[in-house]
């Protein structure tokens, strides 16, 4: 299961979220979804358009090899401590 969103931000920064419920690490394949998506949409001459995705248990090893999201945010980074200000 999967859905995604795009966030607008001022000096045409587009962030593009993909969201992602497996029960296990996400992998390569979120990366190809994601740029086929990206090919559908239009964005202004001169925007930024940053990726990001959202999952319960973060990137498997291939996936991060490829550095292809700009943030990624997974279940564990809401109780860990660390990143609590």
């Amino acid at each position: 299961m999967h859905c995604g969103l795009v966030i607008e931000r001022e000096g045409k920064i587009y962030t593009v979220v993909e969201i992602k419920f497996h029960e296990r690490p996400s992998g390569v394949e979120v990366a190809i979804e994601v740029d086929l998506k990206l090919k559908k949409l239009i964005f202004p001459r001169g925007a930024t358009v940053e990726k990001m995705l959202v999952t319960l248990y973060g990137m498997d090893d291939h996936l991060k090899a490829l550095s292809y999201f700009d943030h990624t945010l997974c279940l564990d980074d809401f109780f860990d401590s660390r990143k609590v200000e």
